[in-house]
């Protein structure tokens, strides 16, 4: 027997597009679209329950298998090394970061993490979707360093940049 079930559509073979991989301002919108991306991306039930990680407990603002959403300061201003990010990836192959401010000197430390996120996630071909205060071109403040050595978050931008035109090698379809 064949069941045909829902429209014309399959939601899984669609891409998202820049405007989803990096949203700005912070707004009841963009929240709205990120709890959509949530429920379109999860492969099972979502929970809001802390997530364990390395024998941790991150607060997160949901997880499923497939997905995992966090705010920006659950993740960045948390004392996270590059390993922890390298096992999230490991084990969501989209990464929500919402309310990500601009970056200037007073978070100094939150970009650095920031900044290996995004290259944990870049290395790896995964889906980082990004929900900010401002447009990317703004996201780092001039002068921004990290432990008073300047960090290249020219590459950071550029590699953002790199994810959201080429969704087709960022993502699971």
């Amino acid at each position: 027997d064949t069941l045909q079930i829902g429209g014309e559509i399959d939601f899984r073979q669609q891409k998202l597009g820049a405007q989803d991989l990096y949203q700005y301002p912070c707004d009841a919108h963009s929240r709205e679209r990120l709890g959509g991306l949530v429920e379109w991306l999860s492969e099972g039930a979502i929970s809001e329950a802390p997530l364990a990680l390395a024998g941790r407990e991150l607060v997160c603002q949901q997880h499923a298998a497939g997905v995992v959403w966090f705010r920006f300061t659950e993740l960045c201003e948390a004392p996270l090394a590059y390993g922890d990010y390298l096992q999230l990836v490991r084990r969501y192959p989209n990464i929500i970061v919402s309310e990500v401010p601009r970056l200037a000197a007073s978070h100094e430390d939150a970009a650095r993490r920031f900044a290996w996120l995004v290259e944990v996630v870049y290395d790896a071909k995964q889906r980082l979707i990004i929900s900010a205060e401002v447009a990317l071109d703004e996201l780092f403040a001039t002068g921004l360093s990290s432990r008073g050595v300047a960090a290249d978050f020219d590459k950071i931008r550029s590699r953002l940049e790199a994810m959201k035109s080429t969704e087709t090698l960022f993502s699971l379809g």
